[in-house]
C-alpha cells in the first residue's frame, strides 16, 4: 500500500513548453455544422445517384442474359432500398436548405 502512495506522488516530468499562441483557437462551430451538412448532403446524393445507376444497370444485365426470377428479387430489393435513401436524402436537402447560414 505504501508502495502505491510513493508511485502517486512522485512528480512527474512532462518536459518544458517552448511557445504557447495565447490567441483563441480557430474553431468555428457554426462553419463547422454547415461543413459537415454541405458534405454529408452531397455524399447522400452520390450514393442514391449511384444506387439507382447500379440498379437499373444491373437489372438490364439480368433481363438481357435470361434471369427473370433474378431480377424480379432485385427489383424487391431496391423497393425497401429506395424508400430508405430517399428518405436520408430528403432530410439532408432539407436541413442543408434551410440551416442558418454564416454570414
Amino acid at each position: 500500500m505504501s508502495r502505491e502512495k510513493d508511485d502517486l506522488s512522485a512528480e512527474i516530468d512532462g518536459g518544458t513548453v517552448e511557445y504557447v499562441d495565447s490567441a483563441e483557437p480557430k474553431w468555428n462551430p457554426i462553419k463547422h455544422r454547415s461543413v459537415t451538412a454541405s458534405r454529408l448532403t452531397w455524399v447522400l446524393v452520390f450514393i442514391f445517384g449511384i444506387s439507382v445507376f447500379v440498379h437499373y444497370g444491373a437489372l438490364l444485365w439480368l433481363y438481357n442474359h435470361g434471369m427473370e426470377a433474378a431480377a424480379e428479387k432485385m427489383a424487391t430489393h431496391f423497393n425497401v432500398l429506395f424508400p430508405v435513401l430517399s428518405g436520408l436524402l430528403g432530410a439532408a436537402t432539407t436541413y442543408y436548405f434551410t440551416r442558418e447560414r454564416e454570414e
